[in-house]
């Protein structure tokens, strides 16, 4: 390929957005992450959230038999009234979870607080891992009901390069769509249990992200001006 390609406003576009996305933010590694599938409602006030439980590559659950490694997740702050997993088709079924709407600094994911598993600080939820390869994650917890997943099935692993997809979770809420709420989690993978992360819980269908925005106008706007160069030359030359 000539030199000159490398110069036109559509190859220039697409190196500019190319450079937005190598630049964004790494997502974390070993993660339950709850992805959002729908919100319907409100009905009485109370919308009812759909999220798809999915596993990260290399990455496991585990039940440990209920102690400090066993894999769950807590998603804070959702104000839930109810929340049930079904199955999808996935790798587990709903008899490999158990589930409950919890007010702030409530017991579980591997028994009461300490500082060995979970405990709430000035408001913040610390969940604690494998120390001191992991420490821990944290995010604020308010007086909202957070919605706790707890693993009880059998050793599970995802030795896929992609996402594995779990099981259906289904909230209902007086939350009110747009918000963004965050899911602590503890899971495992091939080298060690008690690997805890942190993912972003959607309320409704992400926008693109500004980068990308930006970076898709850029492109947008620079194969616009290589068009009107083209449609200027052939006048030129007619």
């Amino acid at each position: 390929m000539s030199g000159r390609f490398w110069r036109t406003p559509i190859a220039l576009g697409a190196i500019a957005v190319f450079a937005l996305f190598i630049h964004a933010p790494p997502a974390r590694g070993n993660t339950i992450q709850p992805i959002f599938q729908s919100v319907s409602g409100p009905v009485g006030g109370v919308y009812t959230y759909t999220y798809n439980l999915q596993l990260t590559p290399n990455n496991g659950l585990t039940f440990a038999g209920g102690g400090e490694d066993q894999s769950g997740m807590i998603i804070l702050d959702f104000n839930a009234l109810t929340a049930v997993v079904t199955s999808s088709g996935g790798a587990t079924s709903p008899a490999d979870w158990n589930v409950s709407v919890v007010g702030t600094g409530a017991a579980g994911l591997g028994g009461p607080q300490s500082a060995t598993n979970w405990q709430t600080i000035g408001g913040t939820l610390h969940l604690y891992g494998l120390t001191p390869l992991n420490g821990d994650v944290s995010a604020a917890d308010t007086a909202s009901n957070n919605v706790v997943l707890e693993y009880v099935g059998g050793n599970l692993t995802n030795g896929s390069i992609t996402n594995e997809n779990l099981a259906t979770l289904t909230i209902t809420s007086t939350l009110a769509p747009g918000a963004v709420r965050q899911s602590l989690d503890r899971n495992t993978t091939a080298l060690a249990p008690d690997q805890v992360d942190t993912f972003p819980v959607f309320t409704a269908a992400a926008p693109l992200p500004s980068t990308a925005n930006m970076g898709l106008a850029l492109l947008a706007g620079l194969v616009g001006v290589g068009g009107i160069r083209r449609l200027n030359s052939r006048r030129a030359l007619a």
